[in-house]
């Protein structure tokens, strides 16, 4: 599922292992929606695991949706060329 930051959103890089911030408009794609075990200072056990430009991230799933739409289809095929090459 292709869907587009509608405002800034907090995640966590999971390869660089860092807070990251990032903007609106930007394009991710939906990996799986994760249920992590509750520890004593998590605030949601439910997290969005997507990726955006090339790198894997997570957060809280309650930010991830309040922050996200839906792509538009003519964005989101950019991000899936072999559609294009099997409709061409």
């Amino acid at each position: 599922m292709i869907r587009e930051l509608v405002s800034s959103l907090d995640a966590w890089d999971i390869g660089a292992s860092a807070d990251v911030r990032l903007e609106a408009g930007l394009l991710v794609s939906v990996l799986r929606i994760r249920c992590e075990p509750l520890a004593a200072s998590a605030t949601s056990p439910y997290l969005a695991e997507f990726e955006c430009c090339g790198r894997t991230y997570t957060c809280p799933l309650y930010l991830f949706q309040a922050r996200t739409q839906t792509a538009e289809l003519e964005f989101a095929e950019d991000l899936l060329p072999e559609r294009k090459v099997a409709a061409g």
